[in-house]
């Protein structure tokens, strides 16, 4: 019987290291979180924002895509980062369709005499793309 102690301790440490490396050095999958927030939230222009973060503040990346709707590259490009995205440190900020009205319609602005990509950094007391913006 004591032939098989050694063995028993053996398995029982085998058991107990694996233990702490899980918890010490978990899966990326399992550090990141993702939430999601709005900019001009309950008007026609409510986009979501897409936040993954990490147990790590820097750095912080930011992708915005869809400032004109008919460029549509940029916006699969942010959504299947999105969805697929895994970090190890850090914040992703993902922003796949900064007009989003205009990204509906597949038009270039929205309204039409506005260029999102020409009113940055925006105004909070003006028009809804410049607050947008």
């Amino acid at each position: 019987m004591s032939k098989n102690r050694p063995l028993v301790h053996f398995f029982k440490a085998i058991f107990i290291v694996s233990i702490l490396l899980f918890f010490c050095f978990p899966q990326t999958a399992l550090l990141q979180t993702t939430s999601v927030e709005y900019i001009c939230a309950g008007t026609d222009y409510e986009t979501p924002v897409y936040i993954i973060k990490t147990n790590y503040e820097k750095p912080v990346i930011m992708i915005v895509a869809g400032t004109h709707g008919n460029e549509k590259a940029g916006i699969k490009a942010a959504e299947y980062l999105k969805d697929n995205l895994n970090i190890e440190r850090g914040t992703m900020i993902i922003l796949p369709k900064a007009n989003i009205l205009a990204c509906e319609e597949s038009v270039r602005c929205f309204p039409p005499e506005i260029n999102l990509n020409r009113v940055y950094p925006g105004n909070p007391q003006g028009n809804p793309v410049e607050k947008l913006a």
